[in-house]
């Protein structure tokens, strides 16, 4: 018995280390890919955009090329929806601290999501 948990707890924590080197930053989307453009979006105004989804809103329909959006620290309240039209977007967030994106509408996740993307040509980091 004695010998079972200590085999057990051997598993338990070799999976531990394991888990521990997995770097999830070691493959970053934009080291494959060419980024046509930066939008930046600050909610105080420093940036291109004060909102996701204006930011969203400005990349050209059928963009065939990566376009990334920066969305700087802070809390945005809105409903960001990502349309058919638009793929090849990278929405990221700051490095350090990432952006919130919430709505209080009461909603449930089926009905009244916070953020829908439509294209399956999407990337989302640090959000």
């Amino acid at each position: 018995m004695q010998s079972l948990v200590a085999s057990i707890l051997a598993l338990f924590f070799s999976l531990g280390a394991l888990e521990a080197r997995y770097n999830p930053r070691s493959y970053n989307l934009q080291d494959d890919v060419v980024v046509s453009a930066t939008i930046i979006v600050d909610q105080n105004g420093h940036g291109n955009f004060t909102t996701v989804q204006q930011a969203i809103d400005s990349i050209p329909s059928n963009n065939s090329q990566w376009t990334r959006i920066h969305i700087n620290h802070a809390i945005y309240v809105e409903k960001v929806v990502v349309p058919k039209d638009k793929p090849y977007i990278i929405l990221e967030g700051d490095l350090d601290h990432y952006p919130v994106i919430e709505f209080g509408d009461g909603g449930n996740v089926v009905t009244s999501p916070t953020f829908i993307a439509h294209t399956r040509i999407i990337s989302l980091q640090r959000i």
